[in-house]
């Protein structure tokens, strides 16, 4: 059995493709895909799915659109920043229950701690605990924090939304959310920074642009309610049109070199996922690689950045897990 859809491209508020049914009858939306339906979605026979993610796609952008400090340094030197947050918002709890020097691994600068030997145990740690329940999911509710307050989201409306994605599994207090805000602006003092001066932009020019130069007007009234919303577009525009175009791009050398039978199947806003017979992977990969992987500069003080990305293979569209062993995996292309 086929599936297919109809893309809009650039059909979404930040520019990246929009996937829905045909004529609103027939497929569906195929970006909004569960974990469960993915095992659903094969290669064709003699085929396997390849798909590149942008890593840490926006966290990545938004380092760079602040000046440079602790943020745009997690993204420089390869430092997770879910874990680096959680690190932070627990260290007690880290200093309780690992056999690390907390304090000092979490004071050092972000070099030094890349290239600390226990530094790669105690993030393998902070990440294992999102496999546990409720509030003990430390590494979830970094990533939320991260996520929530990068966008000037209120400490209620974060709680809120926690609450929702885990069931209620994760039921914050205001208190706890408030400080995990303040926490979050102490530690990147550099993010409100970008905040304030991004707001400034929109109410004076009334327009923003995105990495690519593409710009957002602003028509009316820039309430609260739309500043937060331009600050959340730039980094989030510029990694849909990233993804866009090179879904775009590689559909066009597909098409130049049919003689690697490679299909394009789809994107959603950071990822990329093609077919193509096991022997081509190596030279498809490298080239949806480098749709992917472009070079930007920082607005605020011009240092370039190369986007980098992460490549899986497998038979379904879900990740590999015990009970789905011919899911997506990583893969590594020799040298």
């Amino acid at each position: 059995m086929r599936i297919s859809c109809s893309w809009a491209p650039g059909g979404a508020l930040t520019f990246r493709n929009k996937s829905s049914k045909i004529f609103e009858t027939w497929g569906r939306n195929m970006q909004n895909i569960s974990d469960i339906e993915k095992r659903f979605f094969k290669a064709d026979p003699g085929k396997k799915l390849v798909q590149r993610d942008v890593a840490g796609a926006e966290a990545v952008i938004v380092g760079y659109l602040c000046k440079s400090g602790p943020y745009r340094d997690l993204a420089k030197y390869e430092v997770k920043h879910h874990s680096y947050i959680a690190g932070h918002l627990f260290k007690d709890y880290w200093k309780e229950t690992t056999p690390y020097d907390i304090d000092h691994l979490l004071s050092l600068s972000i070099k030094n701690l890349s290239e600390h030997p226990h530094y790669k145990p105690l993030w393998k740690i902070i990440k294992s605990t999102d496999s546990l329940e409720g509030k003990m999911r430390k590494y979830y509710i970094g990533k939320k924090v991260g996520l929530s307050f990068n966008y000037e989201q209120g400490f209620n409306s974060f709680r809120t939304v926690v609450m929702k994605e885990t069931g209620g599994a994760i039921n914050l207090t205001s208190k706890e959310s408030e400080l995990f805000k303040s926490m979050y602006e102490g530690i990147f003092p550099e993010i409100p920074e970008w905040q304030n001066d991004t707001k400034v932009i929109v109410k004076r020019d009334k327009v923003i642009r995105n990495l690519f130069g593409h710009p957002f007007r602003v028509t009316s009234y820039p309430s609260d309610d739309i500043l937060r919303k331009c600050i959340a577009w730039v980094p989030q525009s510029t990694v849909g049109v990233l993804a866009a175009q090179a879904m775009v791009k590689m559909q066009a050398w597909t098409e130049e070199h049919p003689e690697y039978l490679c299909d394009v199947l789809g994107n959603v806003h950071d990822s990329v996922v093609v077919q193509c017979p096991e022997e081509f992977i190596p030279i498809v990969a490298r080239v949806l690689g480098e749709f992917l992987e472009l070079e930007f500069a920082s607005p605020v003080d011009g240092e370039k950045f190369k986007m980098k990305t992460e490549l899986s293979v497998g038979n379904n569209l879900a990740k590999k897990t015990d009970d789905n062993p011919e899911g997506l995996d990583d893969y590594k292309i020799a040298a």
